[in-house]
């Protein structure tokens, strides 16, 4: 049974997001025509669809490059989110889903307290993907198509980055961060809920900078 086309899609994004598919690594379509049994229409459909999103690229005479990370691209990329959740979160804040929210925070509080010994990748993981909800809650609830389009693009970059920091993010002071935000949602504190997500913006990009910088990008994978 071959996948239908939007799987192909989601499976090949996946795979760049999470790094498996190494940022710039090049890779050709019947490299996933066995893996994925998929046909090279749909493929080239997939491949073309990922291009416009930033994630591929296509280099002349090389062929098709798994974007690369850059100290430049991380930047930006931050420089973004910074513009546009803030902006979203104080022009959308009654389209919040507060109860949604709500259930993040107790979700992180549950995590902080289970912290084990040892960390594990699965530990961290459940980080990441409580970071991913939270951050996809704010772009969701933005009715304007251009912005929230616009920041997935930049969460999907984002969470290149962190999956390369893996054991070096800094997903417990992010998780405080969170929460600081999700309380002054549900106290209705507008302000007080923008200005933490700026805060947590900020040091998430200095950390991630800093961090990459140091790793001389060596993409380190949680596989």
């Amino acid at each position: 049974m071959t996948l239908l086309k939007k799987e192909i899609y989601q499976e090949i994004k996946k795979q760049i997001i999470s790094c498996q598919l190494k940022p710039g690594t090049f890779i050709r379509e019947t490299d996933f025509e066995k893996e994925l049994r998929a046909s090279r229409t749909p493929l080239r459909e997939a491949f073309a669809k990922l291009e416009e999103e930033g994630l591929l690229q296509v280099i002349p005479k090389k062929g098709v490059q798994v974007k690369p990370l850059s100290l430049m691209s991380i930047a930006h990329a931050y420089e973004a989110r910074l513009l546009l959740e803030p902006f979203i979160l104080n022009n959308y804040w009654d389209s919040i889903n507060a109860a949604a929210m709500t259930k993040i925070k107790i979700a992180l509080i549950n995590l902080i307290k289970k912290q084990p010994l040892k960390l594990s990748k699965h530990y961290i993981c459940s980080f990441f993907e409580l970071d991913n909800k939270f951050h996809r809650l704010i772009s969701e609830s933005c009715v304007n198509e251009y912005l929230s389009s616009t920041l997935q693009h930049v969460d999907d970059e984002v969470e290149r980055v962190r999956m390369q920091l893996s054991y070096n993010s800094r997903y417990l002071e992010s998780a405080q961060e969170h929460i600081v935000v999700i309380k002054a949602i549900e106290s209705n504190d507008k302000k007080a809920a923008v200005a933490a997500l700026v805060t947590h913006i900020k040091n998430s990009q200095g950390v991630a900078l800093n961090s990459i910088s140091h790793q001389n990008i060596d993409y380190v994978t949680f596989q």
